[in-house]
């Protein structure tokens, strides 16, 4: 019930994706609910982290930096968020992404297994594999986590601050209390190799050595 609910929230944000500057805005309730959903990481997909930036219907910029003061929001803007790129999101395997624009947003939702009424996107194409069926043909489909990592590992950041942190909670708030010292460094924190993880179904840890190493083991799942 929990990820069917997700998929639904997400017909929401693909339709806020795709909208034009004109309309976005009428379109975008959603946005507030899909960030909302995703933590804690219970939909096995992804997590977004704070601090997140929105712009409001009149231009101005307001910056959110907790579930409450994003539902404060919500309501005082009655849902209509513009998501302001780029954004910082935690994967199911734990991996820190910096997710740059709308077409990188899109790539990550397919990835848990989101297919578009049009039969785009998703592991499965139009229609999906043991998918279930939402409104105007939407689906959400059960996608195994290839690999998660092995904690602790040690993230450096843009600064060269260098982290060791034991799991998905610490790497969220870790991440976030970084951000909220240096609000106007771009880019996230990324791994120092090497590091460990652990394919599904295997009970032995795999070293990998190099972000290209990692980079290959995500394009093989």
């Amino acid at each position: 019930m929990k990820k069917h609910i997700f998929g639904l929230l997400l017909i929401g944000f693909f339709t806020m994706l795709s909208c034009n500057t004109e309309t976005e805005l009428v379109t975008e309730e959603s946005i507030a609910d899909v960030i909302l959903e995703t933590r804690g990481l219970t939909n096995d997909c992804f997590e977004f982290v704070y601090p997140i930036s929105f712009q409001m219907r009149d231009s101005s910029i307001m910056v959110v930096n907790s579930d409450e003061e994003l539902i404060a929001l919500k309501n005082e803007e009655h849902g209509r968020l513009k998501l302001i790129f780029p954004v910082n999101v935690i994967n199911s395997a734990g991996e820190p992404v910096v997710v740059e624009d709308h077409e990188q947003m899109h790539l990550i939702l397919e990835e848990c297994g989101i297919v578009r009424p049009d039969g785009k996107g998703g592991k499965h194409g139009k229609g999906g594999k043991g998918g279930k069926g939402g409104p105007g043909g939407w689906a959400f489909h059960e996608v195994p986590k290839c690999f998660e990592l092995v904690f602790p590992v040690t993230v450096i950041f843009p600064d060269e601050t260098m982290v060791e942190v034991a799991d998905k909670t610490a790497m969220h708030d870790t991440w976030k209390a970084w951000k909220e010292a240096n609000p106007s460094v771009k880019g996230g924190p990324v791994f120092e190799f090497p590091i460990q993880v652990l394919k599904d179904g295997e009970t032995e840890p795999v070293t990998i050595n190099s972000k290209e190493e990692l980079e290959a083991l995500r394009k093989s799942c």
